[in-house]
């Protein structure tokens, strides 16, 4: 096997590790989504930190570091917005749903920097929205969605705009400096939230009861993700990279299952032969057109 490929592989999974590991705290030790969101941001802005004294600033330029600024912001936002739909939802329904993001880049990307759509784009779109909605639908005999399906278009429209932000700061900045700005960036303005009260509390109880090294150790696999699948995009296209990390939502239907059975005290998703078989078809659906979309890039 070429090793761009186990690469390509390791960096999906090690992200469906972060997002499993997110559920477990969001359900069992942080119930607040701006505290938890806090402590993401205070691990991700202190390897920021360190990532920028190693690769310190090529530009001072107010309109090199704006975009990048600007990607910080919006990451920001999205977090507070996942969190928030991942404490009422399944990981497994959540993380699927999210991949529309790839839909909101494409489109974004195709406004603001000029990119195009090629013919198989409309077709996976379907795909990937038909997936959605039946990932997000609850009971296919009442056609009850879940509470959280809006959150998660939310959180997938912030983080596509991100990505297309991210792209757009990368012209001019390394992917070290667009990394470091943009998440030094996201501690710094999440760490506002803590002028709540109730915020305040619970990321104290965060500190106390040591919960923040279960989150740094989770952001430490995030950075793993991320640096497994610069090493693969090095070694190949870029959009072959991405095509194979659309597999992450499958990843996490397996992950989340085989959790749920183990150790249903630790995770409990829904695993009924019904509810695998809609979550499965679901899954696909946004995988394959995830893919699609990637390897049209």
């Amino acid at each position: 096997m070429a090793s761009w490929i186990v690469f390509a592989l390791l960096s999906p999974f090690f992200f469906a590790l972060v997002a499993t590991v997110d559920k477990f705290l969001i359900d069992k030790r942080i119930r607040s989504p701006f505290a938890f969101a806090v402590a993401s941001g205070a691990a991700l802005g202190l390897y920021a930190i360190i990532l920028l004294l190693a690769y310190p600033l090529e530009t001072m330029e107010p309109r090199a570091l704006l975009p990048a600024v600007g990607g910080g912001l919006l990451f920001a936002a999205a977090v507070v917005v996942y969190l928030a739909a991942l404490q009422k939802e399944e990981v497994s329904r959540v993380i699927p749903l999210l991949y529309l993001l790839a839909v909101v880049a494409a489109v974004l990307e195709t406004l603001l920097l000029g990119a195009s759509f090629s013919g198989h784009f409309y077709l996976a779109t379907l795909a990937m929205i038909a997936g959605a909605f039946l990932i997000s639908v609850k009971d296919l005999g009442k056609l009850s969605f879940s509470p959280a399906a809006w959150l998660v278009v939310l959180a997938a429209v912030l983080f596509g705009a991100q990505a297309v932000v991210e792209k757009w700061a990368l012209r001019s900045l390394s992917y070290w400096n667009v990394f470091s700005v943009q998440f030094i960036t996201y501690g710094l303005v999440l760490s506002l939230l803590l002028l709540g009260k109730g915020t305040r509390q619970v990321f104290s109880d965060i500190i106390r009861n040591r919960t923040i090294l279960l989150v740094m150790g989770n952001e430490s696999i995030s950075l793993l993700a991320i640096m497994t699948h610069l090493v693969a995009a090095s070694l190949t296209q870029v959009s072959y990279v991405a095509a194979l990390g659309a597999i992450e939502p499958l990843y996490i239907l397996l992950i989340a299952t085989g959790v749920s059975v183990v150790a249903p005290t630790v995770l409990n998703e829904s695993h009924t032969t019904g509810q695998l078989l809609q979550k499965g078809l679901a899954t696909a659906l946004i995988v394959g057109g995830g893919a699609v979309i990637a390897l049209g890039a």
